[in-house]
């Protein structure tokens, strides 16, 4: 499992924490997010926590056929928490979870 965060400090609080609760195997790198990790992909599961107004291209790439992604969608006022599969053949399906709130997604 990998987990992404640009902000060095919170990449260290991260690890910290988990090391603090005895998750092991995740590795927290410290870099852009909207990226992804390419070489560690294809992922049956992203959950991205931070809001955008779509999902990064570079992310849905590394998306498993089968696989979920979990993301907030939306500008500052308005959001909503989406749940995107990959089907047979490239296909998305989108379905609406509800409203939410999320900090935007930095450039």
């Amino acid at each position: 499992m990998v987990t992404l965060e640009l902000i060095p400090e919170l990449a260290a609080t991260a690890r910290r924490n988990l090391s603090r609760a005895g998750v092991g195997r995740v590795e927290v790198r410290c870099q852009d997010g909207r990226r992804g990790a390419p070489d560690r992909a294809p992922f049956h599961a992203v959950v991205v926590s931070a809001a955008a107004g779509t999902v990064p291209a570079a992310l849905l790439g590394q998306v498993a056929e089968g696989g979920t992604v979990l993301a907030p969608l939306g500008g500052p006022e308005e959001q909503e928490l989406v749940l995107i599969r990959r089907r047979a053949g490239g296909e998305w399906q989108t379905e609406v979870l509800g409203s939410c709130r999320f900090v935007p997604l930095l450039e």
